[in-house]
């Protein structure tokens, strides 16, 4: 199992990942109502994920 570290590591590329996926759309598919709504939730979970590792400290 991946540890807290690892955790943010992976949310931190995801939320790059929709970044550029939101730089990229052309307006042919919904990608920005798919990011406007994954990209806040990915923000919360690197929020818990900072706070864990504060507490693991």
């Amino acid at each position: 199992m991946p540890d807290v570290h690892q955790l943010h590591g992976y949310a931190a590329r995801l939320r790059d990942a929709l970044c550029i996926l939101d730089d990229l759309d052309d307006g042919r598919l919904p990608i920005n109502y798919i990011t406007a709504t994954a990209k806040p939730m990915v923000t919360r979970l690197m929020d818990g994920l900072e706070h864990l590792m504060e507490a693991e400290q």
